[in-house]
């Protein structure tokens, strides 16, 4: 008995082949063979297959027209400012937008994964957590045919489209005006070292300190879970080098204020004796003294690079997109805990 709803991945599956093969032959794709196109096409006959809206727009329709945003949690206001301008852009075209929280988990995220490969959503938007570094089950979303969208936190050597913040300009020119200030030796306390935004910020310190032509001296990084006891253990130690850092380069706006109480015990001033900057947005700097300087991205920028993105997904028809990587600018902030 033949169902009313046969969409492209039956044809797929039964054939064989791949989503986006069937999607071409049935469109008279010029790259598709015309042995392979009547294969198809004897396939969707005999399966019962009607060509009505787009293949794709089938297969949204079945699974209630989903586009899966899978993000480390919605603390971070690129995350909520994602979250706010997709779901109005998309469900004006009928898509609705379903946020699924990795808690920063690799295995939580590859659970969530696995749902919607079940599942089939429109599109899947993943930031990575902070302690991804096997990245198969992305490939599970493709074979799949589900379009994927890399944003904030991804893997560069994943072919699919990428959004991300220049963390890596952001942490140069913060480096260069420490280094231009007197600076010589800028202590940096990141998160996760396999993290690819962490990665990027300590590439960029390090560029900064070769222009200048010095030695990158690693014992000047730390590499910790960011919590309240990793944070104030990266801070004694950094004090008890021999010859501490005259400048730091932090994670995030909260790990500044940590680190920024923990001198004032020590009457070590900021910036006087060591200037601070933080990467991230703190909405509560205009309330503390001295104001944290920070490297940010504009969220809204980040946000609406998103949803172009994942429209241009959406009246591809399965076709894949290229892995190209939209690159939004960072800014330096100069606050009250720098410059000298």
């Amino acid at each position: 008995m033949k169902r009313m709803d046969i969409t492209i991945d039956d044809i797929a599956i039964e054939l064989g082949i791949s989503v986006s093969t069937v999607s071409r032959a049935l469109n008279n794709h010029p790259r598709i063979s015309d042995a392979t196109k009547q294969k198809v096409l004897k396939k969707a006959k005999e399966l019962g297959y009607k060509p009505g809206m787009s293949d794709y727009g089938k297969r949204l329709a079945s699974s209630g027209q989903i586009v899966a945003l899978v993000c480390p949690h919605l603390n971070s206001r690129m995350y909520r400012t994602a979250l706010e301008k997709l779901q109005p852009a998309l469900l004006a075209k009928g898509i609705i937008v379903s946020a699924f929280f990795s808690e920063n988990r690799s295995e939580v995220e590859r659970q969530i994964v696995a749902r919607l490969v079940e599942i089939k959503p429109a599109a899947v938007v993943i930031c990575t957590a902070v302690d991804t570094n096997d990245y198969s089950h992305f490939s599970s979303l493709l074979d799949a045919g589900i379009p994927l969208i890399c944003f904030n936190r991804v893997n560069f050597d994943f072919p699919v489209p990428k959004i991300i913040a220049d963390n890596y300009q952001g942490a140069f020119s913060a480096a260069s005006k420490f280094i231009a200030g007197g600076a010589s030796r800028i202590g940096i306390l990141m998160g996760h070292r396999r993290c690819p935004i962490y990665e990027e910020i300590v590439k960029g310190v390090k560029q900064a300190v070769y222009k200048v032509g010095r030695a990158w001296r690693p014992e000047y990084l730390v590499n910790c879970n960011l919590d309240d006891s990793s944070v104030e253990h990266a801070i004694d130690y950094f004090l008890s080098l021999p010859e501490p850092p005259d400048a730091m380069i932090v994670a995030r706006p909260q790990n500044a204020l940590h680190l920024i109480y923990k001198l004032r015990e020590l009457n070590i001033s900021v910036p006087n004796d060591i200037p601070v900057v933080a990467f991230g947005s703190f909405e509560y700097n205009k309330y503390i003294t001295p104001a944290i300087s920070t490297i940010e991205v504009d969220a809204n920028r980040m946000a609406d690079e998103l949803v172009a993105k994942v429209e241009e997904v959406l009246i591809s028809d399965g076709e894949p997109l290229s892995g190209n990587t939209v690159i939004v600018p960072t800014e330096l902030f100069v606050r009250g805990t720098s410059f000298r």
